[in-house]
């Protein structure tokens, strides 16, 4: 069961169960949007950091959008300064 807590004013600890750190691995491959400008740099991080950890999914992914499309995304966010 995930649990989340601040740990300081500015850091967040994430305790993952290792499925739930995978799935978001996987979150983190499917995600799309400028990853310089977006909020996509977040996930970016976030998936490099769980693959750090171990985490990589990458040769048996499970996720599928349902379109035989080789660029399957499933969350699109636009660029932070356009908000």
């Amino acid at each position: 069961m995930a649990k989340a807590y601040k740990q300081e004013a500015i850091t967040v600890v994430l305790e993952l169960t290792q499925e739930e750190a995978e799935t978001l691995e996987i979150i983190s491959r499917h995600t799309g949007g400028s990853p310089a400008d977006s909020r996509r740099k977040y996930t970016n991080t976030i998936g490099n950091a769980l693959r750090g950890a171990g985490v990589d999914l990458s040769s048996k992914d499970d996720y599928n959008n349902g379109s035989n499309s080789e660029v399957q995304t499933s969350l699109w966010f636009k660029d932070m300064e356009k908000l």
